[in-house]
């Protein structure tokens, strides 16, 4: 009779030794990406506006339907911009007036 679990251990033993190669590579300094000022450039995402401090996020009832338009209308355009953008270009040519 052979053992149950001899399958699970010889599967166990692979992977480690999968492990332990991978951290042996994974060791090496990454080398990031300059750009054309020799000043290092910042990897992954950019700034987004929910962790950037000039931007809040506030909230404001409109109607459904004239939501629904704008979107339909901001979606057709050449220039793609986006709704809270829009917005706050209208607040800021309110405020001007």
């Amino acid at each position: 009779m052979s053992n149950r679990f001899a399958v699970l251990k010889e599967v166990n033993t692979k992977s480690s030794n999968k492990e332990k190669k991978t951290k042996e590579t994974s060791n090496k300094p990454i080398k990031q990406a300059k750009n054309t000022n020799n000043t290092l450039k910042k990897r992954g995402r950019p700034r987004a506006k929910r962790s950037d401090p000039n931007y809040s996020q506030v909230t404001a009832y409109i109607e459904t339907e004239a939501h629904k338009k704008v979107k339909i209308k901001l979606l057709q355009q050449d220039k793609q911009q986006e709704f809270s953008e829009l917005v706050n270009q209208l607040l800021k040519d309110w405020l001007i007036k």
